[in-house]
């Protein structure tokens, strides 16, 4: 095999290795995607884009332990954890919810009213939020060409809309941080997050969507994840267990070990939180969306950002997309090209903004 080393004291890779490493590393993370003809033409698609951008290759996981069929299922039963969902709505009940403010932008993005003078406010009343605010409006993730230095200068510079969203943004993350359970990773959770909001927001942009409610979705749509890996730590420890083991879709591991998945868990916990409904349709609909417009951009999101690695997951797979999903959008192959590079070029300054 011909190599030649790298700055970086690694070896590059021949073109006809590097091409082959590839193709085993897109079977991979494709496994679960399904075999129609949309599946086989997002993976050339994603080919195009690794070889146009000389993208890093990341090595295809390989099987280990117990016997693997056609499938790559091990040989074995999941253990038995059901949840009962009146016991997961009482549960929910108790879990810390969104804080205020968050709560009452959230709200607003149900009439579009907000008193600007109200909102510039109550952010400089939380100091920490008001600091987390200005760093991210500063960072190159907004691309602003001098400082903002005061909330009420970041709204005349960005925007209502944009700063409503950066609040949110900041909130969001900044208030679900909990490890109850030791697998699930909240750092790792939130870069997924941000990684199909950026994808979502990117493919909004071009097909003349509102990207900031969009990105507002993509960062929403998973917290049922968080709130079941909170409300049944050791539960969801082994929902995780066995996904690693059996290989499988992390919705397919909750529904085999606990009877119900994330989307259900978002659902109610956004109905207990009171949102309006489209955020209740993304966090319940975002893998089944159908039609439903905005749980249809989310999880085009999803795919797209599991298709190119953006959320750097490595262990995790593309899920099958869903034909009326794609079809309410139709994107064709350029635009889908540009969204990959948008969304690889923003991720990282966005995850430095929100989550350092």
């Amino acid at each position: 095999m011909n190599t030649e080393s790298t700055p970086g004291g690694q070896q590059a890779l021949s073109l006809e290795a590097r091409r082959q490493l590839m193709n085993e590393s897109l079977e991979e993370r494709f496994r679960h995607a399904g075999d129609s003809a949309l599946t086989r033409g997002l993976k050339v698609l994603v080919r195009r884009h690794r070889e146009n951008q000389n993208c890093p290759v990341p090595r295809p996981r390989r099987m280990s332990g117990g016997t693997e069929g056609a499938t790559g299922v091990t040989e074995a039963q999941p253990p038995a954890m059901p949840v009962d969902p009146q016991d997961l709505r009482a549960r929910l009940q108790k879990m810390p919810g969104l804080p205020p403010l968050a709560g009452e932008l959230l709200a607003s993005f149900a009439n579009e009213e907000i008193d600007l003078s109200t909102l510039g406010k109550r952010i400089a009343l939380d100091q920490a939020l008001l600091a987390r605010v200005l760093r991210i409006a500063n960072s190159p993730f907004y691309g602003l060409r001098g400082q903002v230095l005061s909330i009420d200068e970041a709204i005349m510079v960005l925007g209502v809309r944009a700063v409503r969203t950066l609040v949110l943004s900041a909130a969001l993350v900044s208030g679900f941080r909990d490890r109850q359970c030791t697998g699930f990773q909240p750092e790792r959770f939130w870069h997924h997050s941000v990684a199909v909001a950026i994808a979502a927001r990117s493919l909004a942009k071009r097909i003349g969507v509102n990207a900031d409610q969009v990105y507002v979705d993509g960062l929403l749509h998973d917290l049922g994840r968080y709130a079941l890996a909170v409300c049944y730590p050791a539960s969801y420890q082994a929902v995780l267990d066995w996904q690693q083991r059996r290989q499988c879709m992390l919705r397919q591991a909750e529904r085999d070990v606990l009877g119900l998945d994330h989307a259900l868990a978002g659902g109610v916990l956004a109905q207990l939180w009171g949102l309006p409904e489209r955020f209740a349709n993304v966090m319940q609909m975002h893998h089944t969306p159908d039609s439903e417009v905005d749980a249809a951009l989310v999880h085009l999101g999803d795919v797209l950002a599991h298709a190119i690695d953006l959320g750097r997951e490595g262990d995790d797979f593309v899920p099958p997309p869903d034909e009326a999903a794609w079809a309410c959008f139709k994107p064709g192959e350029a635009l889908l090209l540009e969204v990959f590079e948008e969304a690889e070029r923003s991720f990282d300054e966005a995850c430095r903004a929100l989550l350092n």
